[in-house]
Formats: structure tokens, C-alpha cells, sequence
């Protein structure tokens, strides 16, 4: 078996460990098995121990941790595995609304003012917070409650019938530089204006 894998730079990888999935409709469990290597053979792996969901988690973080730093763009406050957030200036945008309300539809398709504002996601959920004044938060900076019907009290956004992607690479941004906590960003609403 032949494995090319780009990692940026010259590095010799070997093979030590594997880590097996099994699954049987929604069950599901692993095991842990050392490799062998025998000159002039292929590897082959040893017998195996169940793993926890402790060391799993583990596992997931340590690799997550190995993230090169990168460069963030201006508008990008904070990366980490599980979360993104971004800041918008404020500014017009182009708004709708929903179809049941004959009053609602005439607002559609206008644009609007906006404040400036705080957006993060966080696992498959959106969250949104509103900016007091139009300039780059910083960790000190109160964030207030966005101007929108489809949030709750924790700035979290009703996503509706919305498809969200799955996939963390859909999400495309530079993580490194000094920014704020992304617990920051996820503010309750008791300790917002």
C-alpha cells in the first residue's frame, strides 16, 4: 500500500498506531492496534484494545492542536476547531421577509440599515450580536443584542428549514493572530445591553 500524503514541508512519517471503526446502524465502537513492521513485508496489525470516547475526544483535539498558526484577515475576530467568528461594519443590506403577512411582503427585497455586527458559528449553529460602535471588537467589547426576529435571547439564529453543511470545510478563513475569545463572542443575553 502506497499512502502520498502533502504536509508542506519534508517530514518522514511512519506508521505506528491505527485506530478501527466498527458500526452497526447507529452503534458504533473502536479499537486501538499497534503495527508491526517485518523487513520486506507489508505492516500488519497487532490485536486490539477497545478505546474510550474519552480518549476518542482526545485523539480529536490533539490532532485539531497541530493547526499551523496562519494569518487572520481584519474582519475574522477568532478560528478554532469548533468555532468561526467574523465582524461586519455597519452598513445597508438587502432584507426579506416572511410570506404570511401582506404588510411583511412589502418590505421585501429593500434594503435596510444595519448596525454593526458580530457573527459566529459554533458547531452547525449561527449566532449573531449586535455592535454599539462601528470599530473592531476587542475583549472588552459589549455585545448587544442584533435587531433580528429570528433570534433568541443567546443571539443564536433560527435557522428554519435551512440546510447547514456538515463539512468544516466549508468554512474558509486564516486563524493565528491575537484576537478575541471566542467565549466572547457567545455572550448570554443577561450580561448584553
Amino acid at each position: 500500500m502506497n499512502v502520498h500524503l502533502r504536509v508542506g514541508d519534508n517530514r518522514i512519517f511512519s506508521l505506528k498506531q491505527a485506530v478501527l471503526l466498527y458500526q452497526e446502524g447507529s452503534r458504533s465502537f473502536a479499537t486501538l492496534h499497534e503495527v508491526k513492521h517485518l523487513p520486506d513485508q507489508a505492516p500488519y496489525l497487532c490485536a486490539g484494545q477497545s478505546v474510550t470516547t474519552g480518549f476518542l475526544e482526545t485523539l480529536t483535539k490533539g490532532l485539531a492542536t497541530n493547526m499551523a498558526a496562519e494569518d487572520l484577515p481584519e474582519h475574522v475576530l477568532a478560528r478554532t476547531p469548533e468555532l468561526v467568528g467574523w465582524w461586519s461594519r455597519a452598513q445597508p443590506r438587502l432584507m426579506f421577509f416572511g410570506d404570511g403577512h401582506a404588510e411583511a411582503k412589502k418590505l421585501n427585497g429593500r434594503m435596510y440599515p444595519h448596525p454593526p455586527i458580530v457573527f459566529a458559528i459554533h458547531g452547525r449553529e449561527l449566532f449573531v450580536r449586535a455592535l454599539a460602535e462601528d470599530r473592531r471588537p476587542t475583549a472588552d467589547t459589549h455585545l448587544k443584542n442584533a435587531p433580528y426576529w429570528n433570534t433568541d435571547s443567546d443571539g443564536r439564529v433560527c435557522l428554519g428549514s435551512m440546510r447547514v453543511r456538515r463539512r468544516r470545510e466549508s468554512i474558509h478563513c486564516h486563524a493565528g493572530k491575537k484576537h478575541i475569545s471566542p467565549a466572547n463572542l457567545l455572550i448570554p443575553a443577561a450580561q448584553s445591553d
